[in-house]
């Protein structure tokens, strides 16, 4: 499980985590689907199928077609070590960008079940 220990934030309209100063996974608001990006710079639309974000572990399942095309396996764990307020900052991000796609959140901020 990759290990994240920096996140950058944009408008709440942008996420991008890091691990050891190297992008790991990007994701980016659009009026029609998220873009998820990988730490190479690929880019798959609509890619995320569901997602979890379980105290300080987030799991993106993605779907085929975008897990190949990332290089990113269809169940793409990652362990979130970062202070309360980054991963609260994680939490609101993606359920703004992943609005309507399936998903579970538990942290101190509250549950969430869509």
């Amino acid at each position: 499980m990759i290990r994240v220990d920096q996140v950058h934030v944009h408008d709440g309209t942008s996420v991008a985590l890091l691990a050891g100063g190297r992008t790991v996974v990007r994701l980016h608001d659009r009026e029609d689907a998220e873009e998820v990006f990988n730490g190479d710079g690929t880019l798959a639309h609509g890619a995320v199928s569901s997602w979890t974000l379980l105290g300080d572990v987030l799991t993106f399942e993605y779907n085929r077609r975008a897990a190949e095309a990332l290089g990113f396996p269809r169940v793409h764990e990652l362990r979130l070590a970062l202070g309360p307020q980054d991963v609260s900052r994680v939490r609101d991000t993606l359920l703004e960008i992943l609005n309507g796609t399936c998903c579970r959140v538990e942290t101190p901020d509250g549950i969430v079940t869509a």
